[in-house]
C-alpha cells in the first residue's frame, strides 16, 4: 500500500500510502506517471485505483468502481 518516491539522486522525496491502505487494497500491482510527471495512478492487487499528485503528496482520487473488485490491476495507463 505504499508507493516510495525518490528524486534523481535517489533521495527519499515522498511516501504515499500507508499501511492500512495497504491493508484494504492490497498490494501495488501496476504504477503509470502521467506525461508532465504531476500524476500517479496506483492500480492495487483487490480492484481499486488511487491518483496521487507528485508535487504535493496529497491524494486526488480514489477509484473503486472502475475495475472488478476482488481483481488485481495488472496495467494501468494515463490517456
Amino acid at each position: 500500500g505504499l508507493a516510495l518516491i525518490f528524486d534523481q539522486n535517489q533521495a527519499l522525496r515522498l511516501c504515499l500510502g500507508s499501511t492500512s491502505v495497504g491493508g484494504q487494497y492490497g498490494a501495488i500491482s501496476a504504477l503509470s506517471i502521467n506525461n508532465d510527471c504531476s500524476r500517479l495512478l496506483c492500480g492495487f492487487a483487490k480492484g481499486q485505483i488511487t491518483m496521487w499528485d507528485l508535487a504535493s503528496g496529497k491524494l486526488l482520487r480514489s477509484i473503486t468502481d472502475a475495475h472488478p473488485p476482488g481483481t488485481a490491476i495488472l496495467h494501468i495507463k494515463f490517456t
